[in-house]
């Protein structure tokens, strides 16, 4: 399972650390026409006309994405780990929980 997350966690910060460096426009002090923020616009409409749509729309798609794909795989790693995570919830302590209550909030009855 280890794997499966790093082959899936690898790939993705390579991709944000790409679009956020570029975004940035840090080639022009290191890493070349890579970190530029004419190629980061050049990707994305490239892109953009192979799916037929706008060019702004895509990190906003791409993000979503992952975090869904994240969210399966941490449900895949819960589903995985459930008889450690039941543990952890049973032994947790709750009593700061239950102190936040509305029945600690009531005010007392007036006369």
């Amino acid at each position: 399972m280890r794997t499966v997350v790093l082959l899936t966690l690898a790939p993705t910060a390579m991709a944000f650390g790409w679009y956020w460096l570029s975004l940035a426009d840090v080639g022009s002090s290191f890493g070349g026409v890579y970190l530029s923020r004419e190629l980061n616009e050049g990707v994305f409409f490239l892109l953009g006309q192979l799916f037929g749509m706008s060019p702004e729309r895509l990190p906003a798609m791409l993000a979503s994405g992952i975090a869904c794909d994240g969210g399966i795989l941490l449900g895949i790693l819960a589903l995985r780990r459930r008889r450690a995570l039941t543990a952890w919830f049973a032994a947790k302590d709750w009593r700061l929980v239950s102190r936040a209550s509305p029945q600690y909030d009531r005010a007392p009855p007036a006369e």
